[in-house]
């Protein structure tokens, strides 16, 4: 099933992670085509129970489809049966589905028992023998000082999860300089002292940086920027979501690399491959989701 070079390292690198075997995984219907086989995957390596969210017809043609034994919550939509799933608690983790994902954070947001802070949704890429993060690609439009802080403390969590120690996150901007006209690096600035206090812990945070100089040692030595994050970062942190979602998707779609993509800061994680992701993205999702539940 997982057939390309990136691909498969991502899901090597997952798979020895802890995690917990048989989470409650609610399926939102209708599902995206490549859904029903991820979920066959993952009911084979027995990491998920799947849940079925939505009318009885939908229910049907996904159990048809993926040949999975499954549970199901009926109601007139899926978005109707997650509200039953989430206030009863019958579900540990949620796979998104075929509708855009507007309608489903609005349904999310306006329930207590799952806004238990502020979500953010955390991609985890592998490209050219480098495993790294990158947020927010898909919550948070233009993100305020305090939601940033939000947004860096959730990747924060997820890397070390995943065992990046330290992380070490680099706060994304066009230019490493620091001027006051332009927002975005002072908070990059402000994100950056306050790491020096200790306030994230041991990650290091290190910003504003470009790109070049988060990803590249030769970067940071051409332009004498001297950090343990430049050149080293593991976490990178978009200035809003229209940069991260574009560089999510260049990374994907012109550069190869393999991605596995949820949300988090809610009572449950969220597997939340793109619609137009590979089946593999589906599925290290999944698994992924599994060791954050």
């Amino acid at each position: 099933m997982i057939e390309s070079v990136n691909a498969k390292a991502l899901n090597d690198f997952l798979s020895i992670l802890p995690k917990r075997n048989h989470i409650r995984l609610g399926i939102l219907l209708p599902s995206l085509p490549d859904a029903a086989n991820a979920i066959k995957a993952a009911v084979k390596q027995e990491w998920i129970v799947p849940v079925l969210l939505g009318n009885k017809k939908d229910q049907e043609l996904f159990s048809y489809l993926s040949g999975v034994d499954a549970e199901s919550i009926t109601a007139e939509n899926a978005l109707q049966a997650l509200e039953i799933a989430i206030n009863e608690e019958k579900i540990q983790a949620l796979l998104r589905g075929e509708a855009g994902v507007h309608n489903l954070f609005a349904t999310l947001l306006r329930m207590p028992s799952f806004r238990i802070g502020w979500i953010s949704q955390v991609a985890l890429l592998h490209l050219n023998s480098r495993t790294f993060l990158l947020s927010d690609a898909a919550v948070t439009l233009l993100p305020t000082l305090e939601q940033k802080v939000k947004i860096v403390e959730n990747a924060i969590r997820v890397a070390r999860v995943i065992g990046f120690d330290p992380p070490k996150v680099a706060l994304l901007a066009a230019v490493e300089t620091i001027s006051t006209d332009i927002p975005v690096g002072m908070h990059d600035a402000i994100l950056a002292k306050m790491s020096e206090r200790g306030q994230f812990g041991n990650a290091l945070l290190e910003g504003p940086l470009a790109l070049d100089l988060a990803i590249s040692e030769d970067a940071a030595k051409k332009k004498k920027v001297k950090s343990p994050v430049a050149g080293n970062a593991n976490v990178l942190i978009a200035p809003n979501l229209e940069v991260g979602n574009g560089l999510y998707k260049a990374l994907i779609t012109l550069a190869g690399a393999a991605s596995a993509s949820v949300v988090v800061g809610g009572s449950i994680p969220i597997a939340l491959p793109s619609r137009s992701d590979s089946i593999e993205a589906f599925i290290n999702s999944i698994l992924l989701t599994s060791i954050l539940s």
